[in-house]
């Protein structure tokens, strides 16, 4: 007691309690002397409540055994995670602990969860996902361990993954410096390539699915064009060759346009190709389309409308590429009106 006092761990107030002179310390011992690899679920059954006030006592035991003995922090996530009568908020804590302890590629292996966790790994990698995010992860000095992680994952996209594969990548692209613009881009693209609609969706969500991906992918592979410049180059021209076919969602057009400014300054001959392959593309239908306004007063419009209105913006944009490249803007604007005529 003496020297827990001296090396000021506890104090006593005048009254004669004793009390930890941090909280930190208090957490701590609770992790040291109270939770186990058994103990730790009947103290969170016994009130589901402490899974809350006492987050960083378990978040300190889990730390310690992730530090000491992995086998034994992947029992106690596999047991967490196959239980029906813990609360939600309990089973993030393990993905939490990996997403900030977590050093080497070969500690996050999709196929090391596997192993370690059975039928369970889908669902822990789902909650890793999240907790990368919460703890801005991908905004730190681990950033290139979790950017090749996602580009690894990638491979094994399951549908509830792809909210936050895209927050992920999005994150990144925010904050990267000038050295990072090569690893960015080119996650960004293996995700472009990799997300496919699952056979479970209707064509319908389908098409949903692109426009989201298309809406957050493609002004990332447009801002990092320069990391590998003919491999970005596919990537948007995959887009634009399927706008105005059934497979094309309404505004994939539209953000084709929108990329162009940046697309003008980093190469002309590109944008030179998405002006012509949008002056080429046809939208004739009369399909309606959502532009929001929630349910009191939806807003709507059709797939040719959204395709003139891409059009428009190729116009807006078009004293730009003349700037940047007078005749190469000059041929495109011949053939674009050669295009016009024919029709």
């Amino acid at each position: 007691m003496f020297a827990l006092k001296s090396s000021e761990v506890l104090r006593k107030n005048t009254t004669g309690r004793l009390f930890f002179s941090h909280n930190i310390l208090f957490d701590y011992a609770i992790a040291r002397l109270l939770l186990d690899e058994y103990r730790i679920f009947d103290f969170v059954r016994e009130d589901a409540a402490r899974s809350l006030f006492f987050r960083p006592s378990l978040t300190f035991f889990f730390h310690r055994i992730w530090a000491f003995d992995r086998e034994l922090f992947w029992k106690v996530t596999r047991d967490i995670l196959s239980s029906d009568d813990l609360p939600e908020r309990m089973r993030v804590i393990p993905a939490v602990v990996v997403s900030e302890a977590a050093r080497g590629a070969e500690e996050i292996e999709a196929s090391s969860f596997q192993l370690a966790l059975g039928n369970v790994s889908a669902r822990f990698i789902t909650l890793l996902l999240r907790a990368v995010l919460a703890v801005r992860a991908l905004d730190g000095r681990r950033r290139d361990l979790w950017l090749d992680w996602l580009a690894k994952l990638s491979s094994q996209m399951r549908v509830d993954w792809i909210n936050e594969m895209l927050t992920g990548i999005a994150s990144a692209h925010s904050t990267m410096s000038r050295t990072e613009v090569s690893l960015v881009g080119r996650v960004a693209r293996i995700l472009f390539w990799e997300i496919h609609p699952p056979a479970e969706l209707n064509d319908q969500q389908a098409i949903n699915l692109s426009s989201v991906v298309s809406g957050r992918i493609l002004p990332i592979i447009a801002d990092t064009y320069d990391g590998d410049a003919e491999e970005s180059e596919k990537a948007i021209l995959a887009i634009a060759d399927r706008v105005g076919s059934p497979q094309s969602a309404s505004n994939e057009a539209f953000w084709l346009s929108n990329i162009l400014t940046s697309v003008i300054e980093k190469s002309p001959s590109l944008a030179g190709k998405i002006y012509l392959r949008l002056y080429s593309a046809s939208e004739e239908s009369e399909e309606k389309t959502s532009l929001g306004g929630g349910i009191v007063m939806p807003l709507t419009s059709t797939r040719r409308q959204d395709f003139s209105s891409s059009l428009y913006g190729l116009t807006a944009r078009f004293k730009r590429f003349l700037d940047r490249d007078s005749v190469r803007a000059a041929r495109v604007a011949i053939q674009a009106t050669e295009i016009e005529v024919a029709r």
